[in-house]
């Protein structure tokens, strides 16, 4: 019989005194990324135990018990820690390797190949940048304009903080002295409350980790950190195996790196625990969807009081998107990335990479890939839309689609084709394709620029072009909650130019005042470096209150450069095909 895997994660030296023999237990199956029946072919099952009132009083007060000031060199463990384990993910017959690509690929639907390029590219978000972005302190003027993250320390690219709100020219006029700093008080959490969304891998492992990280924060010289807290988050039924395998052998290789957390699942229907877990909270931590943040946030509003406030950052549903500028598109251009490649050849497969990872399900994937046009001597968006549908269908041998039926994405270009008809409508793919890319240059409105957006899943792609990149803050993000913007995924400012741009500068700062907390070049949608703002909160959010409002960070200062240094690392997995 095929064993049961645990759905849930405590540390080794509490787990048996806290499940006893009388504990019930909860069991799912899983098989192609869909519920199933216990025994059937491909069926996956993982297990939870279902505790009383009693024993989560008990594990908060062993999880208490465990909590200690993080060493001095807390973040080169947690690295060491993170080489080890990409190490044994490298390694096909590592029973962690074995077990992970035997079980993730049921409950997820996603395709092994792309689960074991993610489990072998964790080098691709080092935490080595998290203890340069725990020391920041933000000037005032952070609140202005983007602040170039060098000035501050060991970063590279920039930051801004756009206050919610009014009163900033007031308060700027009172404030000019470019010596003051940001204004944050702390706020140190003792527990950190976590829930992670199921939809990609590895949210409750980013969720603990940066509540680790909070103990680290100190916001004068000379300040001492606090303990690591204690942590406890709510795993998702749909991702259920991950990070107990991830915390497991994270256990083995160094205990203090897990000792005071705990990884667990529970109703959300459940009013009574809820309410207790979130009341013994500081910070509430949540992935999750729109109407389960609602759900939460409710919550907090009736259990907390003034003397125990608590502190809630919500990730909830978000959209991204690509915008590529001229300099990306130019013909005969090499990519000095590479001899003999032009560089429209690596502006396509780059920004393929951040469309097709996780089947386009993750708030971090590209949707609409907005192209500058109109220009002599670049390639059209409609060449565009060939170059990106070529380099698809090349890395899907590498990086298949996952067990996600074709009947919606044959839907989609069935309606594609219909649209064609019109003249404004341009499908570069085919039917036989297991992914879609249409230009379509049609007139939007609001309401046709959402329904494309939501289109945009499964490995659908829709080229919009633009006569300058500022058309899209000044007219498509605005037709789009602010709530629910993410990332803005950037080819623009080329191989001359070696910083900001007047024209870029111009563009960041209007996407970042629409809503979008995070620029990345393309090539690194799907791996967003944790030093940076994760939906307008920066790590050092986790342990300082500041006004309310949010932060938006460039991860770069040189496009181009920050664009060859992804492709080399792709390069180095020449199972994508890159050379």
């Amino acid at each position: 019989m095929p064993p049961t895997y645990d759905g849930f994660w405590l540390p080794s030296t509490i787990k048996d005194e806290i499940i006893t023999p009388d504990t019930p237990w909860l069991t799912a199956h899983y098989a192609a990324g869909r519920p199933s029946v216990e025994n059937a072919p491909g069926t996956v099952s993982a297990r939870w135990p279902v505790f009383n009132a009693n024993q989560w009083d008990r594990l908060f007060d062993l999880l208490d018990e465990r909590r200690t000031p993080p060493p001095a060199d807390f973040i080169e463990r947690l690295q060491m820690a993170f080489t080890t384990l990409s190490h044994r993910f490298s390694d096909p017959h590592d029973p962690l390797t074995r077990t992970a690509l035997g079980t993730i690929p049921a409950y997820t639907g996603y395709a092994p190949e792309m689960i074991q390029f993610v489990l072998r590219s964790l080098d691709l978000m080092p935490l080595t940048t998290l203890a340069e972005a725990i020391d920041l302190v933000l000037p005032l003027d952070v609140q202005y304009h983007f602040i170039p993250l060098q000035d501050l320390g060991n970063l590279q690219g920039r930051i801004r903080f756009y206050p919610a709100g009014p009163g900033n020219l007031i308060q700027r006029l009172f404030s000019s002295s470019k010596k003051k700093t940001f204004p944050t008080t702390v706020q140190h959490p003792r527990r950190v409350l976590g829930y992670a969304a199921g939809n990609v891998m590895g949210t409750a492992h980013l969720i603990s980790l940066l509540a680790q990280v909070s103990a680290l924060i100190h916001p004068s010289s000379g300040s001492k950190p606090a303990e690591i807290p204690t942590i406890l988050v709510k795993n998702s039924r749909q991702e259920p195996i991950f990070a107990p395998l991830i915390f497991s052998a994270l256990e083995e290789i160094d205990p203090l790196l897990t000792a005071s957390l705990a990884i667990m699942v529970w109703d959300y229907e459940d009013t009574y625990l809820q309410e207790t877990l979130v009341a013994k909270s500081d910070l509430v931590l949540a992935a999750a969807a729109d109407y389960t943040i609602e759900q939460i946030e409710q919550v907090i509003q009736r259990v907390q009081t003034p003397s125990h406030p608590i502190r809630f950052h919500p990730h909830g549903h978000k959209v991204s998107f690509t915008t590529i500028g001229k300099d990306y598109l130019l013909k005969e251009q090499p990519a000095s990335a590479s001899p003999g490649l032009d560089l429209i050849h690596l502006t396509s497969m780059l920004a393929a990479l951040d469309s097709i990872f996780w089947d386009q399900y993750g708030c971090l994937s590209s949707r609409v890939h907005f192209i500058e046009a109109g220009c002599s001597g670049v390639y059209t968006p409609l060449e565009y839309g060939h170059f990106l549908t070529e380099k698809i269908r090349m890395l899907s041998a590498f990086l298949p689609r996952g067990a996600i039926p074709l009947h919606g994405l044959h839907t989609r270009f069935e309606k594609y084709t219909a649209l064609a008809a019109s003249g404004r409508v341009d499908l570069c793919s085919n039917y036989e394709d297991d992914f879609l890319v249409v230009v379509d240059t049609r007139s939007w409105s609001p309401a046709i620029f959402q329904d494309v957006v939501n289109d945009c899943v499964e490995r659908t792609i829709i080229i919009r072009p633009v006569q300058t990149p500022m058309e899209i803050p000044q007219t498509y993000l605005r037709w789009l909650p602010a709530k629910n913007l993410q990332t803005m995924i950037v080819a623009i400012d080329g191989p001359t130019t070696r910083t900001w741009s007047s024209a870029f500068t111009q563009f960041v700062e209007a996407v970042g005042e629409r809503g979008i907390t995070g620029i990345r070049a393309i090539g690194r949608g799907a791996f967003p470096q944790l030093a940076y703002s994760w939906d307008g909160y920066l790590p050092l959010d986790l342990s300082l209150e500041r006004r309310p409002g949010y932060f938006t960070s460039v991860e770069f200062e040189n496009t181009h450069q920050q664009i060859l240094d992804t492709y080399r690392l792709y390069a180095a997995r020449s199972r994508l095909g890159l050379k």
